[in-house]
């Protein structure tokens, strides 16, 4: 049995060490969840495929109300509107869509729209999704 501080202090960084392993391995355990099919463009940087929406992950367009925004949807629908488009993510937001990187034969929305000035990577405090 253990007695004293050296054993408490052996429990606390036993505890810790899960804990912290528990937290770094977290997404490898997570269920990839899958949305593959013909796209309907929502807005700038979401979509819908067989009744799923999907928020793209990596990148961020400007709100639908405001003229960029209408732009950014402009040229998501040129890349991505009735076309198969794949997308891949691990979670749902507070809306239930699946936060998911998507591609159209091989090449990443994300990329895509940055490449063409439309949006822009996360630089405004919100979370960037990490795949």
């Amino acid at each position: 049995m253990m007695r004293g501080a050296g054993g408490l202090l052996l429990v606390v960084a036993a505890t810790s060490a899960l804990a912290i392993a528990f937290f770094l391995y977290e997404d490898a355990y997570r269920p990839q969840m899958s949305a593959i099919g013909i796209a309907r463009v929502i807005d700038g940087d979401t979509l819908e495929i067989s009744r799923q929406r999907v928020r793209l992950a990596n990148f961020h367009a400007p709100e639908r109300g405001d003229s960029a925004g209408a732009r950014a949807t402009e040229e998501l629908h040129d890349l991505a509107s009735g076309k198969v488009v794949e997308c891949h993510g691990r979670e749902l937001d507070i809306w239930r869509r699946l936060i998911a990187r998507c591609s159209v034969n091989g090449a990443d929305l994300g990329d895509s729209m940055r490449q063409r000035g439309t949006v822009e990577q996360r630089r405004d405090g919100r979370p960037v999704w990490r795949w």
